[in-house]
């Protein structure tokens, strides 16, 4: 009767452990789903699709409190899974180039033109590709500029320059997080409970 008494008192602290685990894991879980929802859609961003039909999606994103800096992100679902990959930074530092935006005619290559300060000429440094899925740029920025000429050209020319994403006031960015947003990690934390109470049921 004394051993089975332990092994029950033994088997109520295990159980109880059990419990407690689920919960923490899945409180943990239920963070990250929430921080990876939101580098998708974070608060202080402003859309600027593309002029495709449906439309491909990109975002430029205010970051930072004192120094704000502007960042492009492409979003390419299920290509960008991890994150939303970065094209460029939109509000740099004065000594460098000046950015420039823009979508080709059929709205399927998002890229960025970067000029001198002391230049006329602007050439294109980074972009990307939703049709292929790819990042294109290169180190030699010439090199880069050839390549992606040479692909917006043939996917309808280079569109018009997108604006209005190098604003530094951050009321401008205020797209908010979006209510489905909040499902993954509410399942998650309930699926963990429902496993809890049945664990301690058991007791």
């Amino acid at each position: 009767m004394i051993e089975r008494s332990r092994r029950g008192g033994w088997w109520s602290v295990l159980r109880w452990l059990a419990a407690v685990a689920i919960f923490v894991g899945a409180l943990f879980g239920a963070l990250c789903a929430a921080a990876w929802v939101n580098s998708f859609y974070p608060k202080n961003r402003i859309e600027k699709p593309g002029p495709s039909s449906p439309p491909h999606r990109a975002f430029a994103e205010s970051i930072g409190f004192r120094d704000v800096s502007i960042v492009l992100r492409a979003s390419d679902w299920p290509w960008t899974f991890g994150r939303p990959l970065t094209i460029g930074d939109m509000y740099p530092d004065p000594r460098q180039p000046c950015p420039y935006v823009h979508w080709s005619g059929d709205g399927s290559v998002l890229a960025v033109r970067l000029q001198e300060r002391n230049e006329t000429r602007r050439l294109f440094d980074r972009a990307y590709d939703y049709r292929e899925h790819r990042e294109i740029g290169q180190y030699d920025r010439v090199a880069s500029d050839r390549e992606i000429m040479a692909l917006m050209e043939s996917r309808g020319g280079v569109g018009p320059q997108v604006t209005g994403i190098d604003e530094p006031k951050m009321t401008k960015y205020t797209a908010g997080y979006p209510w489905w947003g909040w499902l993954a990690p509410a399942g998650i934390m309930v699926a963990a409970l429902r496993t809890a109470r049945k664990t301690l049921r058991k007791m």
